[in-house]
């Protein structure tokens, strides 16, 4: 998109498009669902003209598309990006030093409290 935030097609012949992004703005979260766009075109023999029709879907919410007249122009549609904190990655190297020196320290535990109830019985 450019600084404005719009995203223009030209050209769309009738179908199904998915929009996916792949960078959110600096502050913002991305989005959790691709966009799915479905455009339909039907020739009625009673019309001249082309009627079209189109939703577009995000997440499991469905709107219908408003066209500008029979040109089959999108007049387009909103997408609300949400800000928010981003929790950090979690599960590196770090845990995993805690998880071998936590493990030696209950084995050396056990071992100790082993040796002592030997001793303490002979």
């Amino acid at each position: 998109t450019g600084a404005d935030g719009k995203l223009i097609f030209k050209g769309l012949a009738a179908g199904t498009y998915t929009i996916t992004e792949i960078k959110a703005p600096d502050g913002y979260n991305m989005l959790e669902h691709p966009i799915t766009v479905t455009i339909g075109c039907d020739f009625p023999e009673d019309q001249e003209e082309a009627v079209w029709s189109g939703s577009y879907t995000i997440g499991d919410a469905m709107t219908n598309l408003t066209f500008n007249g029979d040109t089959g122009v999108i007049e387009g549609f909103n997408v609300v990006n949400k800000t928010g904190s981003l929790l950090p990655s979690t599960g590196g190297i770090g845990t995993t030093i805690f998880y071998i020196v936590g493990a030696i320290l209950v084995i050396g535990a056990g071992v100790i409290l082993v040796v002592k109830k030997r001793m303490s019985n002979e």
